[in-house]
């Protein structure tokens, strides 16, 4: 939900953080909504590795097949920017290279549901770290290896019995996360769905062979299982998987403290300071985009009088971004050269929360 505050040298977009009290289900529902939201390509497109990297990536999207998940990339996009790159209802990439094209990945996809409550920043995973404080910590009574820097989770599991890693699996409820991560190769994140179900011996501890935790992923392969019902998409939904098996693949628990807490989400605002109009843009575009949450884009585009899209200029893939000049954007578009004709300008920012449309300006050349 976003309100507009116009001031005098600026216009303010505050977005309030999703209605409710129960922050798992907020979580949860983002998630479930990149998951679910059902596309079409315009034409076939393939994505892969225009660097290789130390995983598959080899996903072939087929013109005029349904598919449910926004595309598996390495570039963290929020459903809001997904939403943009559809002409004539059917979704048109920006590349055809995993390090390029809009979509999101394992801790990315993760990390843009959390940012519903919380200005969390991409550090390339989801786990305890001193940049995030107190947001994050371990399940049940795991505590963070200090003599450690970057650590393998094996490093975890030394410091800590097996009953104690088990007692952490049973505290988990939807929300919280599922973390595997190495000094030496690509980690894994999984969202936790649903509460754990837990199967305890008569002495009361843990069968970790009838013991499950359901989770949902984004990754780099469709879901065989799925696409056997028809149903064709990288995301992994209520996959089962028991704590014996997530125990041998080093995956540790991990939740954050604003579920338990008591602290209340807060508003996001994002600022745009442009005096751009139809008499100006000839000559530039000017002003900053400034957010107090992570930015996941901005984007500007000029479409013709009949609504096609003639240029495009496009910020993404950010981390820790929180404000974006708008003027090498601007010339980017190379205004002048356009054709005559009439044309419109929209400059538009999004977080994760959604976006919004600055200016739409309308111009002739």
């Amino acid at each position: 939900m976003c309100e507009m505050i116009f001031n005098e040298n600026c216009k303010v977009a505050i977005f309030k953080p999703p209605v409710g009290d129960d922050y798992r289900q907020i979580v949860m529902d983002y998630m479930m909504k990149m998951a679910d939201f059902e596309w079409t390509p315009k034409e076939t497109f393939h994505i892969k590795w225009k660097n290789a990297g130390d995983f598959g990536v080899d996903l072939v999207y087929e013109k005029g097949k349904t598919y449910h998940g926004m595309t598996y990339a390495n570039t963290k996009c929020s459903q809001d920017e997904f939403e943009q790159f559809f002409e004539d209802g059917k979704f048109v990439p920006n590349s055809e290279y995993y390090e390029e094209i809009i979509g999101n990945h394992c801790s990315s996809s993760m990390g843009l549901a959390y940012q519903q409550l919380l200005d969390f920043p991409y550090y390339g995973g989801i786990a305890p770290c001193p940049e995030r404080g107190t947001m994050l910590k371990y399940c049940g009574d795991l505590k963070y290896p200090k003599d450690f820097g970057r650590f393998d989770v094996s490093d975890l599991w030394d410091l800590h019995s097996k009953k104690t890693v088990m007692e952490a699996y049973a505290s988990v409820d939807k929300g919280d996360v599922l973390y595997f991560f190495s000094k030496v190769r690509t980690g894994h994140l999984r969202m936790i769905s649903q509460p754990a179900e837990v199967t305890r011996f008569e002495n009361g501890e843990i069968d970790p062979d009838n013991s499950f935790i359901y989770t949902i992923e984004q990754t780099n392969q469709f879901d065989t299982q799925e696409t056997a019902r028809g149903r064709n998409t990288t995301w992994y939904v209520n996959r089962k998987r028991s704590f014996a098996t997530l125990y041998e693949r080093f995956f540790c628990p991990i939740t954050f403290t604003i579920f338990t807490s008591g602290e209340k989400p807060k508003d996001a605002f994002v600022t745009y300071t442009g005096t751009n109009s139809a008499e100006t843009v000839m000559n530039g575009i000017n002003g900053d985009i400034i957010s107090s949450f992570p930015l996941t884009y901005v984007r500007m585009t000029v479409r013709d009088k009949d609504n096609k899209l003639v240029r495009s200029s496009h910020r993404y893939d950010f981390q820790r971004t929180y404000k974006m000049d708008l003027v090498p954007m601007g010339n980017e578009l190379d205004l002048p050269s356009l054709e005559k004709g009439k044309y419109t300008l929209t400059i538009r920012a999004g977080i994760a929360r959604g976006g919004v449309d600055f200016e739409k300006i309308e111009f002739e050349v």
